[in-house]
């Protein structure tokens, strides 16, 4: 275990233990052990199954963007069938110009309102300008100067309780 990764790469060996880090667990082997810090069991999700969460029953979403490691953003992005992202940015040079060319790390979360369970996906992926052909046909979102946000990896964990 190296101090530089925060002990991710013992994590991924654990099994069903936990990492300590001081009194808290490390959350990756919270995820991995199939427990949630609220002790709801959970599942792990597939790159296929976190697409089709995300992208249903609505293709936009409401995620959390962190542009190159900066504090994360909120943006409204449109799910494409194959997982990635665009975001319409309108006239706005200011986020096409900070966001292309970098890596973005993403999270989607779902909670259910009245029974306990949900979901949340992470994934992360290299931004670049939307090209004109991209931009999704029969929607009103002015994609403008947008992103295209191409995923490498989605992963996540669905609450089963």
């Amino acid at each position: 275990m190296s101090a530089s990764d925060g002990g991710r790469s013992a994590a991924r060996g654990l099994g069903t233990k936990f990492l300590n880090h001081g009194d808290h667990p490390d959350p990756i082997a919270i995820i991995l052990c199939g427990l949630k810090e609220s002790g709801v069991p959970t599942r792990t999700l597939s790159h296929g199954e976190c697409v089709r969460l995300i992208r249903s029953p609505q293709r936009f979403r409401p995620v959390l963007a962190s542009i190159d490691g900066q504090d994360p953003v909120s943006l409204t992005c449109f799910v494409r069938d194959d997982g990635d992202l665009l975001v319409p940015a309108g006239a706005d040079r200011a986020l096409v110009r900070r966001a292309a060319g970098r890596t973005v790390t993403i999270t989607v979360t779902q909670r259910n309102l009245h029974a306990p369970g949900g979901w949340t996906v992470t994934g992360i992926g290299l931004a670049r300008p939307l090209a004109a052909a991209e931009r999704p046909r029969g929607i009103s979102a002015d994609f403008g100067l947008g992103l295209r946000v191409e995923i490498a990896r989605l992963t996540g964990a669905v609450e089963e309780g």
